[in-house]
């Protein structure tokens, strides 16, 4: 019972410790007082832009999530989904690699609709890995944009021509189910991700239109993907060391760089809010099929 107890607490303390562990390394080899100093000087109507476009790109990812429970027969409405959705992103704040959200998905699909976990795990897996192919392929566009030899600008041109073509390949190979929805998602993946490009453009607005605008949006991409490690709190610490270390390797302003990240986190944070006082619960417990939101 003790080994089992001990087990419970392990993951959340490993989780706290390397979040922890990845802003102290970064509060060490940043001026902290440039920092603040950059946030005090930050345009607000930027940052409330940054703010919705930031919520705009979660609509669209919930509604990208519809296509699966659709799929399913899972019968829960739109509106039902997006609360469902906010509530998952709450938990992705609190537990590790964005995977609380997910978790809290399944056991909520399965308690209401009665719908097994293994097909909404497939569901939830293929829903993140269509953001993940959007995101390595806007990396992708960048690099050819940036490139300055032609091996590179080669090697980018040949991933964005195979990128969804091995996706749909892999999706054919072990999730089948899913191929009819396979334009639809994807595209609106794009969407996703277009939407919180456009939020970190916002924030850059807001702090001054620095230079290098898209060295910044390569950043967050990237550390877009290094934010699924699940070794931190909500990925706090992680986004961090990819901007520090983006930022001295294009010679670019350290401070500025953490700044974005952190003010990125805290729009996140202040997104996932409505997920902690906005429950679920059926009108009859008896049937689960017609659900209604409830403040707690």
């Amino acid at each position: 019972m003790a080994l089992k107890q001990n087990r419970k607490y392990l993951k959340p303390g490993l989780k706290i410790a390397g979040t922890i562990a990845c802003l102290a390394f970064v509060a060490c080899n940043i001026q902290w007082r440039q920092s603040i100093d950059i946030l005090r000087r930050a345009n607000l109507w930027w940052l409330l832009s940054a703010l919705i476009a930031l919520n705009l790109s979660q609509v669209v990812s919930a509604r990208r999530l519809q296509f699966f429970f659709d799929l399913l027969y899972i019968r829960i409405t739109a509106f039902q989904n997006l609360l469902l959705y906010y509530r998952g992103m709450f938990f992705n704040l609190l537990l590790p690699g964005g995977i609380g959200g997910d978790g809290y998905k399944v056991f909520y699909i399965k308690k209401w609709f009665g719908q097994r976990p293994g097909p909404v795990i497939k569901a939830l897996i293929t829903d993140r890995l269509s953001g993940l192919v959007a995101i390595i392929g806007i990396i992708l566009l960048l690099v050819n944009w940036l490139a300055v030899s032609f091996e590179w600008r080669l090697l980018s041109i040949g991933g964005l021509i195979l990128i969804y073509p091995l996706f749909y390949l892999f999706l054919w190979l072990f999730f089948r189910k899913f191929l009819p929805i396979f334009g639809r998602v994807n595209i609106l993946a794009i969407c996703v991700q277009v939407l919180q490009v456009l939020s970190v453009i916002c924030l850059l607005a807001a702090l001054g239109n620095p230079n290098g605008i898209h060295i910044y949006v390569l950043l967050f991409l990237v550390s877009s993907i290094a934010f699924v490690i699940p070794i931190s709190v909500g990925g706090l610490g992680l986004r961090e060391v990819v901007f520090l270390y983006g930022s001295r390797f294009f010679m670019f302003d350290e401070e500025l760089s953490v700044t974005v990240s952190l003010m990125f986190f805290m729009l996140n944070a202040l997104s996932s809010l409505p997920g902690a006082f906005l429950s679920m619960e059926p009108k009859d417990k008896s049937s689960g099929t017609n659900v209604v939101a409830t403040d707690h």
